[in-house]
């Protein structure tokens, strides 16, 4: 049939995932067989379960650990399905996918996967850094079509390829993992969808997978394949009626046909195999290649095609060596510069789906040895990194900023642990990696009072070490605009006084993924009805995220902080004014497109007791700072936690 031109429909609006409570590390130690796994901390939450870094005991090898609640199945053969799929999973043994170890059920309420882990960033990192490059994309594309094709061949299909489910080692080799969503097929019994189940990405999802009565194969990995190329070589998502990748970035014209093709609407218009893509990938002319006008236009004679395919591979040879050597030199520099923080990359793997990185550096075992490259880690899994303070009443005292805003599994914890009354907001995603939204200053507080004693209790506290709310003066210091302010003004002063100043630069309007605030994903959501209370718009902008996203998705920056520009509202400890009526919050949110509300220097101000779209960023001191306006939180509980998690879902 005719090849059609190929156009990215608009996803539709997904419905907001209620994730059920995530064991704690310890919980899952215990819940897992006996003895043959120690679970050490979270690592990341995906649509389909939550991933935890491990140590198989007797190996003493480093694992990841996916968990699934058995809720996430529909129906009920789904324990059934789930282990048929691992079996078929641990038999794809490819140096290019995540390698699967063990499976089993993990108490009364969760199924879980043990697999490799793995020691690098995803290709998302390095496309976010805009790093990537041509020469690399030749390099790596190769590598994930013939892991696809070996996974293809073996009658698996991902389902949910796109490059935060691409890992890559410090070597330059590619891994592709979490394979949560891979169904397996064969020419008698092809899957189908389940109504809002197993879509994938909406980005990267091929048209037929939002199609319930369709019958998807492997050619969905292909249109997926399509997107991340298009994506890795000109750092935008195809979306609407898309620009070829040549004109939108100085790349070889071949990629236009290459992308063209695989993102075909019809899969039979398609690659048809993923080792066809790699064939055409590979034949894109190197950089430094010329090709001869005449040997161009002249057909070559078809009686030697063994002879001209050798000589032409002899003639490639040096430029692909050369090629490779390149790039993992260009990987390299790109983990050098993300270990010495001066690239900018990915925040924690709260967002990721699939096992990812593993820090060379174990994490210090007191506040007082934490680095910017080593941070201390809590027993929420939540990380502390130092920022220099000059001025105000902690002037050059050591003080530990959360790397992202508390997220809702942390959040929960201490819903649980302490009784607090509260609930999700409902109208915004609250996956448990998410940044925490719809609290109130005085939950702030409770919950940074909780975590002292919950931490004093498990002994990683010294006495006088105190987890609170970070001041205003220290929130500007963290935005590196503390030296431009008087740290003896009140808040008010100063809401918005340094015009043009912005986390990402001076730049109006903001590049893409300048922080999470008002975007094009947005729009679909406001078409339909939704947020009518938002006005304003910033026409263009992109940054991944329609709502409250991921705690940590974007780039963090020179201190090794995440979002401290937009996502959420950030409450400090401060009062707004001298009327004593309302608490500041800063860093702007998913709404906002003012050009106001984005200065790094702007303030927002509600009641203490307001619960708004605002969330909070924990940060660790030597000593508290200010009082607190209202009563301390429930002490903790003088009996253990239950080992093993209620089995039944609390209300949302």
């Amino acid at each position: 049939s005719s090849a059609t031109t190929p156009m990215a429909r608009s996803a539709p609006a997904q419905p907001a995932h209620q994730a059920p409570d995530l064991p704690l590390p310890e919980e899952l130690t215990a819940l897992l067989p006996h003895g043959m796994y120690h679970v050490e901390g979270f690592l990341g939450q995906g649509g389909m379960g939550a991933v935890y870094q491990g140590i198989h005991v007797k190996l003493k090898r480093p694992v990841a650990i996916k968990i699934m609640h058995r809720e996430a199945g529909r129906d009920y053969d789904f324990a059934m399905r789930f282990e048929r799929e691992a079996q078929a999973m641990a038999k794809l043994s490819h140096p290019n996918i995540v390698g699967v170890h063990d499976y089993g059920e993990a108490g009364p309420d969760y199924l879980y996967i043990v697999m490799e882990l793995v020691d690098g960033a995803d290709l998302m990192d390095v496309i976010r850094t805009g790093r990537m490059t041509q020469e690399m994309a030749l390099t790596l594309l190769p590598q994930i079509c013939d892991a696809l094709q070996f996974a293809h061949d073996h009658g698996i299909v991902h389902r949910d390829i796109k490059p935060s489910n691409i890992m890559l080692t410090r070597e330059g080799r590619v891994k592709i993992a979490d394979f949560g969503l891979a169904k397996h097929f064969d020419a008698e019994s092809s899957f189908r969808t389940q109504t809002g189940t197993g879509m994938g990405t909406p980005d990267y999802a091929a048209p037929e997978q939002f199609d319930p009565n369709a019958t998807i194969d492997h050619r969905a990995d292909i249109y997926a394949l399509g997107v991340m190329i298009y994506q890795m070589i000109t750092g935008q998502l195809p979306r609407g009626a898309w620009k070829a990748p040549s004109e939108r970035a100085p790349v070889a014209p071949q990629w236009d046909d290459i992308v063209s093709r695989a993102m075909q609407n019809d899969p039979g218009d398609r690659y048809q195999q993923a080792r066809e893509v790699k064939t055409d990938v590979t034949s894109i002319p190197l950089a430094g290649s010329r090709v001869r006008k005449d040997a161009a236009e002249k057909p070559q004679a078809a009686t030697k095609p063994r002879a001209l395919a050798s000589a032409a591979a002899k003639s490639r040879a040096p430029l692909i060596f050369g090629l490779v050597v390149g790039a993992v030199l260009a990987v390299g520099a790109f983990f050098a510069l993300r270990d010495s923080g001066d690239g900018r990359t990915a925040g924690p793997p709260a967002a990721a789906s699939g096992p990812v990185r593993r820090s060379d550096v174990k994490p210090p075992a007191s506040p007082s040895a934490a680095t910017k490259d080593s941070p201390f880690v809590n027993t929420l899994g939540m990380k502390f990194v130092p920022v220099p303070v000059t001025g105000g009443p902690t002037d050059k005292q050591r003080v530990l900023f959360s790397v992202w805003e508390t997220r809702v599994q942390d959040f929960e914890a201490f819903v649980k642990e302490s009784g607090h009354s509260w609930a999700k907001r409902p109208d915004v995603e609250q996956r448990p990696g998410h940044a925490v939204a719809g609290v109130s200053w005085e939950d702030a507080k409770a919950f940074c009072d909780w975590l002292t004693q919950r931490e004093r209790a498990a002994g990683r506290l010294a006495a006088g070490e105190t987890y609170r709310l970070p001041t205003d003066h220290e929130w500007s210091c963290a935005a590196d605009i503390g030296g431009r302010e008087d740290a003896a003004q009140l808040p008010h002063e100063k809401d918005g006084k340094l015009a043009d100043v912005y986390p990402w630069g001076s730049q109006w309007p903001p590049p893409a993924n300048s922080g999470n605030y008002w975007s094009e994903e947005l729009r679909p959501l406001l078409a339909a009805g939704k947020y009518a209370f938002i006005s304003g718009e910033l026409p263009g902008y992109q940054d991944g995220q329609a709502t409250v996203g991921p705690a940590g998705a974007q780039a963090p920056d020179r201190s090794g902080l995440h979002d401290l520009g937009g996502n959420v509202w950030e409450w400090c400890e401060d009062w707004f004014d001298q009327r004593k009526t309302s608490r500041v919050s800063r860093g702007a949110s998913w709404d906002m497109s003012d050009r106001t509300a984005l200065l790094s220097s702007k303030r927002n101000h509600n009641a203490p007791n307001m619960r708004v779209f605002s969330g909070f960023r924990c940060v660790l001191s030597a000593a508290p700072v200010g009082t607190s306006s209202v009563s301390p939180s429930p002490s903790l509980p003088s009996r253990q936690r239950p080992k093993t998690p209620p089995s039944s879902t609390p209300p949302a």
